[in-house]
């Protein structure tokens, strides 16, 4: 019996050793979502296919992730879940989470195997991230910045004078508050942008960590240069970022994301006045003023053939030596700054200056008096022509105001009136002229659609809504949305089930 005994178990024992362990990681490849796609809706597939075909213990488990920014711009790593069975795939709501632009929204997954093995990097390729867009706004910003042009070439002095009678875009971050312009001649293009900023940090030297750029003042300039509004920046798109203690860089993005982080030094024509002491935390300061010129040959772009191009504007606020520093934007938030689908727009304004002298001339042989009612023809036109683009402009000027501060609930046609420079009347009539509705219809709209985006993308309830978007009373709120909607906000809401 002994024996017996010691023979079987010697048999097992070796059948056991003689067993090959699996120490080889399974492998796999991501189906959903693509590399550098755009998702547009709440919920996104997570899928890979996955095999243990080499180790042979198969597999036990896939662990699925995301990283993406809050909106305080801080980091944020997500376990979303975990499948065992084929297909290993899920769904994941992200109604929680803002829109992400590709720089800032990743998935990325382990695979486990039985022997415990583990993989996270695709087959085929050494990056583990996927990137992709979350834009549930598909809806491109209707932002604007006059850009004129200008006769002679701007003396960049530091000094924005000469930049007060065009138009601007105005933003806030902290307690900053940023005014840009734009001009531009044949041979390039202009910006000139004021900071209003209490303590003026910027300890910029060359060859600093990349990573604390953002951690200084910095106004950020993305271009979209052949203005396809596409959600995700790609060549030939550019960002330029300038400091206020002079230091440049640049990034062009490629598509397949090879020089994403890729910020480089770079020197164009640049003038930078401060009103105040910088990185002295000791002392109050004004404001710090950014006067540049890009030619649009290094943007590769043939004004002639061009009406506007897309535009986004960041400004980081350092807030002295040792604080927090704050990051906002003109027309995008925290997470979708990357994204120029929701960029505004620079509008090149070429002002039709008729000097037709040939008809003058041509005219010169019918006589004295006609020559006199051709000048004045041509001075009338002009005239006209101008006046068309002042009112235009007033009007662009007009609708930024009400997006900033449609949440007013005393906000009204006066005030905005008084903004743009006009008459509360004349401009009441310009306005419905402009835009097809009067100024009151016009900003309900607004407040609406802003109520909407909250309903489906945030759990507020609708009383908070409605004071969210400036309704004096929940009543009257909902007066007004079923009015426009035909359906009350508590049905818009379980009807569209989270989906804007």
């Amino acid at each position: 019996f002994i024996f017996a005994f010691v023979t079987c178990s010697t048999y097992f024992v070796q059948q056991a050793i003689s067993i090959p362990q699996d120490t080889i990681p399974p492998e796999f490849t991501w189906v959903s979502p693509v590399q550098y796609s755009i998702q547009t809706t709440n919920n996104v597939r997570l899928c890979i296919e996955a095999n243990d075909n080499k180790g042979g213990s198969g597999i036990k488990k896939v662990i699925f992730y995301a990283s993406y920014v809050d909106e305080k711009d801080r980091p944020i790593d997500q376990k979303i879940g975990e499948v065992s069975d084929f297909p290993f795939e899920l769904t994941w709501n992200c109604s929680h989470i803002q829109d992400q632009s590709q720089e800032n929204m990743q998935v990325y997954c382990e695979v486990i195997d039985n022997a415990g093995n583990v993989s996270g990097i695709p087959k085929d390729t050494d990056n583990s991230l996927v990137h992709f867009v979350l834009d549930r706004n598909p809806i491109l910003n209707s932002a604007k910045l006059l850009s004129y042009r200008q006769k002679n070439t701007i003396n960049l002095d530091g000094n924005l004078h000469e930049w007060a009678p065009k138009d601007s875009v105005i933003f806030s971050n902290n307690d900053n508050t940023i005014i840009a312009y734009s001009s531009w001649d044949k041979k390039q293009i202009y910006f000139g942008i004021r900071v209003k900023d209490r303590s003026i940090i910027n300890q910029y030297y060359s060859g600093k960590e990349e990573n604390e750029i953002f951690h200084e003042d910095i106004i950020e300039i993305y271009i979209d240069v052949d203005h396809d509004h596409y959600p995700i920046r790609n060549l030939p798109d550019r960002t330029f970022l300038i400091s206020p203690s002079g230091a440049m860089y640049q990034r062009i993005v490629s598509f397949d994301g090879t020089n994403l982080n890729a910020w480089k030094e770079f020197e164009i024509n640049t003038e930078i006045h401060i009103q105040g002491t910088l990185n002295n935390e000791h002392d109050e300061d004004s404001y710090y003023i950014i006067e540049l010129a890009i030619p649009w040959e290094y943007l590769g772009i043939q004004v002639s053939k061009t009406s506007s191009i897309g535009l986004g504007l960041w400004n980081c606020d350092k807030d002295y030596l040792d604080g927090d520093y704050y990051y906002a934007g003109w027309t995008t938030r925290i997470g979708n700054q990357e994204n120029p689908s929701e960029w505004g727009d620079v509008v090149f304004i070429s002002e039709n200056n008729i000097t037709d002298y040939a008809i003058i001339l041509f005219c010169m042989g019918l006589g004295f008096c006609a020559v006199i009612l051709s000048v004045h023809v041509i001075h009338t036109k002009r005239h006209n022509h101008k006046n068309v683009i002042i009112e235009k402009a007033c009007i662009v000027n007009a609708k930024n105001y009400i997006d900033e501060h449609y949440a007013n609930e005393n906000l009204s046609r006066e005030e905005v009136a008084r903004f743009v420079g006009l008459t509360p009347p004349y401009f009441g009539n310009l306005f419905k002229e402009e835009t097809g509705v009067n100024f009151t219809e016009y900003l309900l709209s607004v407040k609406i659609d802003k109520a909407k985006y909250l309903l489906l993308n945030s759990d507020k309830n609708i009383s908070e809504i409605a004071f969210q978007v400036g309704f004096c009373s929940p009543s009257y709120f909902g007066s007004v949305f079923k009015k426009k909607e035909n359906i009350s906000p508590k049905e818009f809401r379980k009807k569209n089930n989270g989906k804007y």
